[in-house]
């Protein structure tokens, strides 16, 4: 079974992919870990345990993560 998504003329394979996601959520916590950190003293959510959680949900289980 092919995994990738189309874009234009290029295939990127599921491991390009959830790279790329890592990258962007990396940079997107660098920049705004106040609004995380505000979303979660709002809503009762351990910082730590949800960044940790969003994490895991980019990473299929079927990608080594090094």
């Amino acid at each position: 079974m092919l995994l990738a998504k189309r874009e234009g003329n290029a295939f990127q394979t599921l491991n390009g992919h959830t790279y790329d996601a890592l990258k962007i959520y990396k940079a997107y916590l660098e920049r705004n870990f106040n609004v995380i950190k505000q979303f979660c003293d709002r809503w009762g959510l351990d910082v730590e345990r949800f960044a940790r959680n969003v994490f895991l949900t980019l990473v299929p289980t079927t990608c080594e993560v090094v």
